[in-house]
């Protein structure tokens, strides 16, 4: 039976699909800070809420600065 800490971590493939990008894009993510990850033994494993904080992120409106540069 799964606790409810494991219930909770994805692995980089899951974590693909549900961000819609590949396997390679998601290592990317976790190499650059910007998506949380754990290992377990040899395995790579993403919380379900480090994935939602990284789409909270990316999502937030552009900043003035932001806009200015596409303008």
């Amino acid at each position: 039976m799964a606790s409810a800490t494991e219930e909770n971590l994805i692995t980089v493939l899951e974590t693909a699909k549900w961000l819609g990008v590949s396997k390679a894009k998601v290592h990317d993510l976790i190499t650059s800070g910007k998506l949380k990850s754990m290992r377990i033994g040899t395995a790579r494993r993403v919380s379900k809420q480090s994935v939602s904080d990284y789409m909270e992120r990316e999502l937030q409106p552009q900043t003035e600065e932001n806009n200015a540069e596409v303008n």
